[in-house]
């Protein structure tokens, strides 16, 4: 375990990440306007149920390796503004497809362009979340015993 093959590997899951979520997203695209708003409040549902996951583990990780509180709160931090990264996407991809479904236009812009623009921004900061959160995950993880690592890592 080195901070080198953690920040590869972190980079590379960035990259699936964002492969996989856009993958998914462009396979929709213009199909899910009778849909819009159902997958919208179930993707939200599911945000809330990541969020309460994250808590629990963090409350659980606490409790078990109460030491190093600082690297785990890093930890936790970055992990929510990865899922907060996640979650912006999703809303940018949805305020395209809404454009898009209902085919606005301007004089002077072009509003299904401007979402769609605003959606591949998003996806591109999605990709930078996931290795300041891994590195951070490392850097907890390396001040402690391999006991303590395991119950960690075991308890997820």
């Amino acid at each position: 375990m080195d901070p080198q093959s953690v920040a590869r590997q972190a980079l590379q899951d960035g990259q699936r990440l964002k492969e996989y979520t856009q993958g998914k997203m462009i396979a929709w695209n213009g199909k899910v306007c009778n849909g819009l708003q159902d997958l919208k409040r179930d993707t939200e549902s599911r945000f809330q149920m990541i969020l309460q996951a994250n808590q629990h583990l963090q409350t659980n990780m606490a409790r078990h390796v109460p030491e190093h509180e600082a690297e785990r709160s890093l930890y936790f931090q970055l992990r929510r503004e990865r899922d907060a990264e996640l979650y912006a996407a999703w809303m940018a991809y949805f305020a395209w497809q809404e454009a898009s479904c209902q085919g606005r236009t301007a004089w002077f812009s072009d509003p299904v362009a401007e979402q769609k623009e605003h959606w591949r921004r998003r996806m591109e900061g999605l990709e930078k979340s996931v290795l300041s959160m891994r590195l951070a995950l490392f850097r907890f993880l390396s001040r402690l015993t391999l006991e303590e690592r395991k119950t960690v890592l075991y308890n997820r």
